[in-house]
């Protein structure tokens, strides 16, 4: 269900921060996300892919990176939440606090998860 997390900056890019998430393709979860202070950093792009084989796989992973760059010096915190989307009871939520310095590099300082 929810097997991996992986949160790193991109390719030595201090300048880009990407925290990833894997959900099995067959349960009705999805993983949103909220920036506390969306001055600080935002949201770049997010990419999905799924497991490479040549058919496509009923209930296979489904990797999804988020990638985040900062706007401004400063703290704030993006929390993800896990979510049966059919009745939107909420499972898993992780909290990043992000750190942006005066170059714009971005980096995680702490995460807090907690499991319902």
């Amino acid at each position: 269900m929810l097997n991996l997390f992986k949160k790193k900056n991109i390719e030595n890019n201090s300048k880009l921060l990407e925290i990833k998430y894997s959900l099995s393709s067959g349960i009705p979860f999805k993983w949103e996300y909220e920036i506390k202070n969306n001055k600080i950093c935002e949201l770049i792009k997010s990419e999905s892919k799924g497991e490479k084989t040549k058919e496509p796989i009923c209930g296979g992973n489904v990797e999804t990176s988020y990638y985040f760059k900062g706007i401004k010096k400063g703290k704030t915190s993006i929390l993800f939440k896990c979510i049966n989307y059919a009745d939107n009871y909420q499972i898993k939520t992780d909290e990043y606090k992000i750190l942006v310095d005066d170059s714009l590099n971005i980096t995680i300082s702490s995460k807090k998860s907690d499991t319902s």
